[in-house]
C-alpha cells in the first residue's frame, strides 16, 4: 500500500482503531495543553491530530473508510507499507506500529517542481471533487500582486 501522509498520521489511525479511539475522543475536551500518548509516538497535541479523528469531523465516511483500510490491512500476513517521509524526519512513527513494515519513499514530489522540464506533469494529482475552471479568469482581472492564496488542505470546514 502507498500511504501519501506522514508515517504520524498513519499511526495515529491505527492507534485510533485499535484500543486508543475513547483516549483520542476525550483530548478533543481536554485544554488546549493537554497531550495524548500513543505507543512509540512524541506525545501530541489536539492540534496535532488529524481532522478525521476529532469530534467535529465533517466528514464521518472518510473516517469508516480508513477504519476499512487497516481492516484489509490486518488479513495481510506481511503488510508492507510505503510511506511519503523519509527516516531521519519520522524514525519513531515508522517503526511504533510493529505489525506492519513501513518503507519511508520520501518526499513524493511532482517532477515539475524538481527541474521544471515538465510543468504539465499532474500524474500524482488526485482531486477529490470537480472544480472549476472560472477561478483563472477571475485571478487574470485581478491587478498583479493583488490576490492572497491561503490553502486549508483538501478540505476544510471553517467556523465564523
Amino acid at each position: 500500500m502507498l500511504w501519501i501522509q506522514p508515517a504520524t498520521v498513519l499511526d495515529i489511525y491505527y492507534f485510533y482503531f485499535h484500543g486508543y479511539e475513547e483516549t483520542i475522543k476525550g483530548l478533543s475536551g481536554e485544554s488546549k495543553s493537554c497531550l495524548i500518548r500513543l505507543p512509540g509516538l512524541p506525545p501530541l497535541a489536539r492540534r496535532e491530530l488529524p481532522s478525521f479523528v476529532t469530534p467535529s469531523n465533517p466528514y464521518p465516511l472518510h473516517l469508516a473508510l480508513f477504519k476499512e483500510q487497516f481492516k484489509l490491512l490486518a488479513e495481510e500476513p506481511n503488510a508492507k507499507i510505503l510511506v511519503n517521509t523519509f527516516d531521519a524526519l519520522e524514525p519513531e512513527a515508522l517503526k511504533a506500529i510493529e505489525k506492519f513494515k513501513m518503507i519511508a519513499i520520501g518526499p513524493l514530489i511532482l517532477s515539475s517542481f524538481l527541474d521544471g522540464k515538465n510543468p504539465s506533469d499532474s500524474s500524482f494529482k488526485g482531486d477529490l471533487f470537480q472544480c472549476s475552471k472560472d477561478y483563472v479568469q477571475w485571478l487574470d482581472s485581478k491587478p498583479k500582486s493583488t490576490v492572497i492564496y491561503v490553502s486549508f488542505g483538501t478540505m476544510a470546514v471553517l467556523e465564523k
